[in-house]
């Protein structure tokens, strides 16, 4: 099982460059194959079982579907999908250890630059005009999760590790450079400054700020009149109205792409497109609408106790933190999130980080029904 997982963990992002913005496609599909059979297969360690919080989380998820309109959007679907991201957490906090899956990630992180650097020198040959990347938001927050972890790896020690993971961190931000997503940008940017502070204390905490420095200069210099979107303001506008007309449950899980059109404001149309109106391209503003606070403070209280547990002495460890909290970042400007190819990794970081050191040890020596 802990095989296929790493299978699917390298295929994913191979299929990240197709036109489809539909986020019920192929990678969909094999994240939801990958999620169920995690639960089929699954086996609760009989020794170190604890409550975990992300349950209420789920919990809450499923009750919002059993309230949500058939004809509000696709909440089925949205429900199999985050019982997909159920079953990856748990597998991955029970079955999976951070420092065996490192090597997968970068493995999955190199086949998909040398794909999407070959593809775009294709589209570049032929002369075609447009994006390097297609499907480059998307592209763009799962490179954000990823290269937290090349740049642990780079500096975990060894000569050979510090060559591979700079040569891959490299390629990744001219990767991230190329898709032109300014909140994935600004994502990472602040992901290494925390990675840098957690790891390295107060020395980190100058490091960090340098951090934020350089890649502030290279923001501007990339896009300089482009810092503030006019267009967020009026559709957000929209959505503040949406949030308060029903704030505490919302209006039921994969409902917003239907619910958003009765409040959006007609400063709209024309501005952005309508194939984008579907998301609200901030993560805490479509939860509250979907949801509600309700939902929001259980996500919430499940990444601080998450976070509060995680074994921070472990480099790889940090990444993930760094990772997680890069990607919100870059989805209170994106929808990233939303996508499967993203979904996977972010869920499978917080189903790692959920051990705590004494669990990690515990169940890494002594739990003989453990598969790796």
């Amino acid at each position: 099982m802990t095989l296929l997982f790493y299978l699917i963990l390298i295929i994913i992002p191979l299929v990240t460059y197709g036109k489809s913005i539909d986020p019920f496609g192929i990678k969909t599909l094999l994240v939801m194959v990958l999620g169920f059979l995690c639960l089929l297969g699954y086996r609760q360690p009989r020794k170190y079982y604890q409550p975990d919080v992300a349950y209420l989380f789920f919990g809450w998820v499923v009750i919002s579907y059993l309230y949500t309109p058939w004809k509000l959007g696709n909440p089925g679907l949205e429900v199999l999908l985050m019982t997909a991201y159920l079953g990856i957490y748990v597998y991955a906090r029970d079955h999976i250890f951070t420092d065996k899956v490192v090597p997968v990630i970068l493995v999955s992180a190199v086949l998909s630059l040398s794909y999407n650097f070959w593809m775009t020198g294709i589209h570049f040959a032929r002369l075609e005009i447009g994006p390097s990347f297609v499907n480059a938001n998307i592209y763009a927050g799962w490179l954000v999760l990823i290269l937290p972890v090349v740049f642990a790896w780079a500096l975990s020690g060894r000569r050979i590790k510090a060559v591979t993971g700079g040569f891959i961190f490299g390629f990744g931000l001219i990767a991230l450079w190329m898709t032109g997503c300014r909140s994935a940008l600004l994502g990472l940017t602040l992901a290494l400054a925390a990675f840098s502070a957690f790891y390295w204390g107060k020395r980190g905490i100058l490091a960090g700020a340098s951090i934020i420095g350089l890649f502030g200069a290279i923001w501007w210099g990339v896009f300089p009149h482009k810092v503030i979107d006019s267009s967020r303001a009026h559709f957000w506008s929209g959505i503040m109205d949406l949030m308060a007309s029903k704030p505490w449950t919302g209006y039921g899980v994969g409902s917003f792409n239907v619910v958003y059109p009765l409040f959006k404001t007609n400063v709209m149309e024309g501005i952005i497109p309508n194939h984008l109106l579907g998301h609200a391209h901030n993560w805490a503003f479509e939860m509250v609408s979907e949801i509600g606070i309700i939902g929001l403070l259980l996500f919430l209280f499940m990444i601080w106790k998450i976070w509060k547990q995680a074994d921070r002495a472990n480099i790889y460890n940090v990444a993930l933190i760094a990772g997680v909290f890069g990607c919100l970042v870059d989805n209170f400007y994106n929808i990233s999130l939303r996508y499967s190819a993203v979904g996977l990794l972010f869920w499978l970081y917080l189903g790692l980080l959920s051990k705590g050191e004494k669990e990690n040890a515990l169940w890494r020596y002594d739990d003989p029904c453990l598969d790796y």
